[in-house]
């Protein structure tokens, strides 16, 4: 729709939710980037038991949008769209699922479809494929482009050249029902959808345009392909039931082959078939292996704990370990306290309601035993900051050493770290270098000085520069108790870089020493970061670093734009550093960064770890958008393009121009 026509027709966008909170800020803001008009954001919560999830919708926000969030309990993606439909008020209905995007202009561009077609039904566009990263991009094949939508189409072609991802489309709320989503089905639901809408007549048709952008997780690539097979067969019997009579009297016979001729030939389907003959005696044999292999006993490690119990000496050092689930590294991790030599320890655990039952059960053999060992229990998620920031003023010890709960000590380095404070009392906040492990132990490298390659450790370096860089004060931290509750502890804004947050708070009154030894263990695991939390991180540490550029960068001049003069970067190819930066904002000027039309990871990867310091960020292949959208520390992505728009702010993202993007992006991404 134009941006001079009177009224922009409402459109309602469902977003399914289970234990993908995460993932929800971004999709929020691509509906927002996706329309300009009456926006309606419904979030349906299907039943989520993941904590941080929970709190990500209490946190999720829109900038004009009117977001609505629903709870229900767990029945499924199709039963939460189907809840969705039927609390929507607008005029159209936008599906997304809650780790995808939608692209720029994708839903103005498709009123404009409907404006100039008003029998059209549904408006369907191509997509885009990403990684969990967001950082490699591909435009697959498909039949969406050269596709009639004829029911024939959908029966025959689904999966076999044609596979249209549900937020391609853009619906008139008319020609759906609140039972749209068939509930019984677990996978395939689409397929049934789509063959249900042409059954009823809907009339589609397709815009030339890539409007969507489909995620795609590591875990799902490993799929099981015996329960897709059995859920191809199971969709095709419900397609079945509701096909005229008489009609289409070869479509099951077509599933059928399909499914011998793609599902049954993969070898991971063979593979599953095989394993599944002998399942029984192969599964309960894995469990209790895998059981025996993580089972942590309590009484061995009060044996070994039970060197902290010297009630005749106070404690020289707290030992702080926030707990939320990680089971299987717990025992090490605690185990490693006992491992210290001759220093004067406590060790406070705080439970963040951890969801592992195990976790509860070990505690609560550890409670109690030794006033030098102290369990408190969360009984709500609270968040890391609030639990380190409650440790703290329940230790007894003048410093405090922080251990994450599927990390260890590196033996004797609390010792070491005794002898640094006797040296140097004055000092606040001591910390070293790490050892990086992986899940079983095994070292993967030594990083030094936090670990960042282009900041590098020296005689006299200025610490509190290096960190708007990065965190380099991590990641054994021995900080003096007193100065920690000083300036204030850590935020709950910033929880996940709560470490960073401390870090520069205290070099504005505090002194920092650098020790230069690995005496810390950080394991590398699936679980330690997820993709989702990675994007939340690093928004938030723009924010933060945006912080203090404007007090240590630019004091009194109320940020970068205050002498009006702007520094123009370009993609060219050329290295950016944040020195430059850095002298911009000595100066005054207000930085402004312009991506070409070729998508530049290189680029695009400095822009997500430093967009603190610009002001602008424009772009003009839609990609980049897809990129940085959710990292950044304010909404200063700017489109760039010379098009229509439908009010002014975003244009349609053409067929080709991505298209030819893809052609130079990376086979691989280092993250």
């Amino acid at each position: 729709m134009k941006a001079d026509d009177k009224k922009l027709p409402a459109v309602s966008v469902i977003i399914p939710c289970y234990n993908q909170g995460g993932y929800l800020q971004d999709a929020v803001d691509s509906c927002e980037a996706a329309y300009d008009g009456e926006l309606e954001i419904i979030v349906v919560d299907d039943g989520s038991t993941d904590a941080r999830t929970i709190s990500a919708f209490d946190a999720v926000r829109t900038r004009r949008a009117r977001l609505r969030i629903l709870r229900k309990e767990n029945g499924g993606l199709s039963s939460a769209r189907n809840v969705g439909i039927a609390a929507a008020r607008g005029d159209f209905i936008q599906f997304l699922d809650a780790d995808d995007l939608l692209a720029p202009g994708k839903i103005c561009a498709q009123l404009d479809h409907f404006a100039v077609s008003p029998l059209l039904d549904v408006s369907i566009t191509n997509f885009l494929l990403c990684d969990e990263w967001r950082m490699t991009f591909s435009a697959p094949e498909s039949q969406i482009s050269t596709s009639l939508f004829q029911l024939e189409d959908f029966l025959y072609e689904w999966e076999r050249g044609l596979s249209i991802p549900i937020h391609c489309g853009l619906f008139r709320k008319a020609v759906l029902s609140s039972s749209s989503f068939d509930e019984s089905m677990r996978a395939k639901e689409d397929w049934v959808f789509w063959c249900l809408l042409k059954v009823r007549n809907a009339k589609l048709a397709y815009l030339p345009m890539r409007g969507a952008i489909y995620r795609q997780h590591s875990a799902s690539m490993r799929r099981s392909y015996l329960r897709m097979a059995d859920s191809w067969l199971r969709a095709a019997s419900k397609i079945r039931e509701f096909l005229p009579i008489n009609s289409h009297p070869a479509f099951l016979d077509s599933a059928v082959s399909w499914h011998a001729e793609f599902y049954q030939q993969q070898k991971a389907y063979q593979h599953e078939v095989r394993e599944s003959r002998a399942m029984n005696q192969t599964v309960q044999s894995a469990i209790t292996t895998a059981a025996e292999a993580e089972f942590v006993d309590p009484d061995a490690l009060i044996a070994d704990l039970k060197v902290l119990d010297d009630a005749t000496i106070a404690p020289l050092i707290s030992v702080v370990v926030p707990i939320y689930n990680h089971y299987r590294f717990l025992g090490k991790c605690l185990g490693s306290i006992a491992k210290q030599g001759d220093v004067s320890l406590e060790v406070i655990c705080v439970d963040d309601a951890s969801s592992d039952p195990r976790i509860g059960l070990l505690l609560d053999r550890l409670t109690g035993w030794s006033d030098r060992f102290k369990v408190i229990r969360r009984s709500v998620n609270r968040g890391i900051s609030e639990n380190q920031n409650e440790a703290v003023r329940l230790a007894r010890g003048k410093y405090i050493a922080f251990l994450d709960c599927d990390d260890e000590l590196a033996d004797g380095a609390l010792s070491k770290l005794a002898a640094e404070i006797r040296k140097a009392q004055a000092v606040d906040y001591f910390f070293t270098d790490r050892w990086d492990v992986d899940e079983d132990g095994k070292i993967l490298r030594h990083a030094v000085y936090g670990g960042y390659e282009s900041i590098r450790p020296a005689p006299n370096r200025d610490i509190s520069s290096d960190l708007l860089d990065g965190m380099v004060a991590s990641h054994l931290k021995v900080i003096k108790r007193d100065t920690y509750l000083r300036v204030g502890g850590t935020g709950g804004e910033f929880s996940g870089i709560q470490d960073w947050e401390l870090a520069l708070k205290l070099t504005e009154s505090g002194t920092l020493r650098y020790v230069n030894a690995p005496l810390y263990r950080h394991r590398i695991h699936a679980g330690s970061v997820t993709r989702s939390d990675s994007v939340r991180q690093m928004r938030n540490t723009n924010i933060l670093r945006r912080s203090y550029q404007e007090k240590w960068l630019s004091p009194g001049l109320e940020g970068s734009s205050a002498s009006g003069r702007v520094c123009h970067f370009q993609q060219d190819g050329q290295a950016l550093h944040t020195d430059q930066l850095k002298q911009a904002w000595r100066e005054g000027c207000r930085c402004v960064f312009e991506l070409g039309e070729d998508y530049s990871p290189a680029a695009v990867g400095f822009l997500r770890e430093f967009n603190s310091y610009f002001d602008r960020i424009i772009w003009k292949n839609p990609i980049s958008w897809a990129a940085l959208v959710g990292y950044t520390w304010s909404d200063i992505l700017v489109d760039g393009r010379d098009t229509d728009t439908c009010a002014g702010h975003h244009g349609r993202v053409a067929e080709s121009a991505p298209v030819a993007a893809m052609q130079k992006l990376p086979s691989t991404v280092d993250s």
